[in-house]
């Protein structure tokens, strides 16, 4: 959840880079993370970046693993963002801001970014939310942008986002308390992705956000003590 590709088997778009408990660094670095991701991307003859927001929860892998880092052409964050994204210095020659785009990898599957125009600006707020289609279905990739704060986004194309029937979304920030109410409406059968860890602070994925995802039609996938990248 905190770290998605979609690809064609040569060129791919990694959604987020990040991991949380139990994926911590030091079990990464030792490999003790089953890692299927860096395969993947060595497969690929081209990969590219889209992070939602600057927090480290959704992109320190480029962090941790230089063998990612290297793989990447432009990483494209929200526009405005660009030279506050990163601290890591590795990571700023790569660092594009961009506003709404679009990326095309065949005629019927595409990549939307989309940058958030929010009514209150903060870091989860200003932001980049991913759609991801393929024929008729598509994906909803938000980053930490809750619904209800989509739905009255001043860019009308990520207010539109509640009009559209998803076969998947990535639950916005990680399935919180707030990522249950307004929930956009599934093409079923349809999943709910929730990219949470085993953190003990925040409590994440809620009760609150699982039960109104299961009642709205969506399968609830929630793995949060895997050790899978």
């Amino acid at each position: 959840g905190m770290c998605s590709v979609v690809h064609n088997d040569k060129t791919g778009i990694l959604i987020d880079a990040g991991a949380g408990a139990p994926v911590t660094r030091n079990a990464y670095l030792a490999k003790k993370i089953r890692n299927r991701l860096v395969p993947l991307l060595n497969s690929l003859s081209q990969v590219y970046c889209v992070i939602s927001h600057p927090d480290a929860d959704h992109w320190r892998l480029l962090a941790w693993d230089n063998q990612i880092l290297s793989r990447l052409g432009s990483i494209w964050v929200p526009d405005g963002l660009a030279s506050l994204a990163f601290q890591d210095k590795a990571l700023i020659g790569k660092v594009i801001g961009t506003g709404d785009m679009i990326l095309k990898l065949d005629p019927s599957t595409e990549l939307k970014v989309f940058r958030s125009d929010p009514l209150h600006s903060d870091r989860n707020g200003e932001c980049l939310v991913a759609l991801f289609r393929k024929g008729k279905s598509q994906v909803l990739a938000p980053g930490d942008y809750v619904y209800a704060r989509m739905m009255i986004d001043t860019n009308p194309a990520i207010s539109a986002l509640n009009m559209v029937k998803y076969k998947g979304v990535i639950v916005p920030h990680h399935g919180d308390a707030a990522s249950s109410t307004m929930l956009f409406s599934p093409q079923t059968p349809a999943k709910a992705f929730f990219s949470a860890g085993t953190h003990k602070g925040y409590g994440h994925p809620t009760v609150q956000s699982l039960y109104a995802h299961l009642s709205m039609g969506f399968t609830n996938i929630n793995k949060n003590a895997q050790m899978l990248i």
